[in-house]
């Protein structure tokens, strides 16, 4: 059974990247667009983590992790703030609210479904890019001193480097 995440922001943008990354991360996903919001879904919905914003209208995200974690039956779901204040006061201040994380925007897709997996004890794995694929064939390549590209080959450039025979 896949797991829920509430995403708590006000910015659709972060709201659509963020859904995207956990749903193909293959988790179920619910949204917030306020703190308010966020406190009512937490009670509704019981969701295993928590992808939370700070600067949001009613309630900020300080106020809203200190609700969840001030609670007996919601104290335990982690909390990772995501956040464009890099301020160090304001990080101080989330972590002593409870966040378990304290991201920065502009933060990778690919890390926070990291986080995710790391909080929730998911050992699924992301799906490899193309790059992680071939990257050991492409050192391989270069060690044993094959041409960048085997289809423009030209005997004359390359000499004695193709081991193959023309």
């Amino acid at each position: 059974m896949s797991k829920k995440v509430l995403i708590v922001d006000d910015n659709q943008d972060a709201i659509h990247i963020l859904t995207a990354v956990l749903k193909r991360g293959g988790y179920l996903v619910s949204v917030a667009k306020n703190g308010a919001e966020a406190i009512e879904k937490v009670h509704q919905e019981n969701p295993a983590l928590i992808l939370l914003d700070i600067m949001m209208p009613k309630m900020d995200g300080f106020e809203v992790c200190q609700e969840i974690k001030g609670r007996e039956e919601t104290r335990n779901i982690p909390v990772l703030m995501i956040t464009a204040r890099k301020d160090p006061e304001s990080r101080k201040r989330g972590l002593e609210v409870g966040a378990s994380e304290y991201l920065v925007k502009p933060i990778h897709p690919a890390e926070v479904l990291r986080k995710v997996q790391e909080y929730l004890g998911d050992d699924r794995t992301s799906p490899p890019s193309l790059k992680s694929f071939f990257f050991p064939f492409l050192l391989f390549r270069e060690m044993i001193g094959l041409t960048p590209d085997p289809f423009s080959y030209n005997p004359s450039v390359h000499k004695n480097r193709w081991p193959y025979p023309v």
